[in-house]
């Protein structure tokens, strides 16, 4: 199918028809559905700019490859559900990226790319977002959804970690700490592997 995102035709001289919603996929169709209808608004309200033709007859060509490929017989055209979400939204301007997230929220940053999709992460940013709303929900989900695996402890609805306790802070800190551990560990890492390749260079010469 020659539509980019599976929502705009290639060929029409004005982007005034959108399709939304036809495919079969793994992934979580609302959601899906839901990142097509931003995009297609923002493109059609001149707020996002469509990339040229070639780019999307690529990008077309790449999700038909993809989709066929995973299925035979009459119902073969299946999409990669999470990819294409990803997608969608890179192509509209609202992707959930970690590093944006992570300068307003390190625990909200954390639990977006470490934690189950929800449709409300795809609000924090980008055009038509939600940040103070999309931000309650995506802790509300992520909190109520580990709070039935945990024994013995209850979710009291309290939002103390929304009002910036001290509970809040603590694991802004430890949040911090690790991923200042990792950055270091990285990059210790990637210097040792230059060394070992500037070792070999100066035996090969």
């Amino acid at each position: 199918m020659n539509l980019y995102m599976m929502v705009l035709p290639l060929h029409r001289k004005h982007n005034t028809l959108a399709v939304v919603g036809h495919y079969a996929s793994d992934g979580p169709m609302i959601v899906m559905g839901e990142n097509q209808a931003r995009l297609a608004v923002s493109v059609m309200a001149g707020i996002r700019t469509l990339p040229s033709l070639e780019v999307m007859s690529h990008s077309v060509q790449f999700w038909n490859k993809a989709s066929s490929s995973r299925r035979s017989g009459c119902n073969k055209y299946f999409l990669p559900g999470f990819a294409f979400m990803d997608a969608i939204a890179i192509a509209g301007g609202f992707y959930p990226s970690f590093w944006k997230i992570f300068l307003r929220d390190p625990v909200l940053a954390w639990r977006t790319w470490n934690g189950p999709y929800f449709a409300a992460q795809y609000r924090l940013l980008g055009p038509g977002s939600q940040w103070s709303t999309a931000r309650e929900v995506c802790h509300t989900a992520y909190e109520d959804g580990f709070s039935c695996a945990v024994n013995g402890k209850t979710n009291n609805n309290n939002n103390q970690h929304h009002k910036g306790s001290r509970g809040s802070k603590t694991k802004v800190f430890r949040v911090c700490l690790v991923m200042s551990g990792l950055v270091c560990v990285s990059l210790l890492g990637w210097r040792r592997v230059w060394a070992v390749c500037s070792q070999v260079r100066i035996r090969v010469s």
